[in-house]
């Protein structure tokens, strides 16, 4: 399920800001109490979830095409 926050609907996917966070913060989801991050690459992803894995973790990558092969790349990473 989506929910939109009151008032708004965020543009489409082509049109977000390529930034942490856009200028006028509008798009921030951290300001609005949601913990995200934006990640420029595949290599940023895998390093943040290899630094910050603990025990009991799930992690889930879903994905509608290859993702530059995140899988197999993060499970050799966390293997190691």
């Amino acid at each position: 399920m989506i929910r939109w926050w009151p008032g708004s609907r965020p543009p489409p996917p082509a049109r977000l800001p390529a930034t942490a966070a856009n200028p006028a913060g509008k798009w921030d989801l951290n300001k609005r109490g949601v913990a995200a991050r934006y990640f420029a690459a595949t290599d940023e992803i895998i390093d943040y979830l290899v630094e910050n894995d603990k025990e009991g973790d799930v992690m889930a990558i879903l994905s509608n095409g290859g993702f530059d092969n995140i899988q197999v790349r993060l499970l050799e990473r966390l293997a190691a």
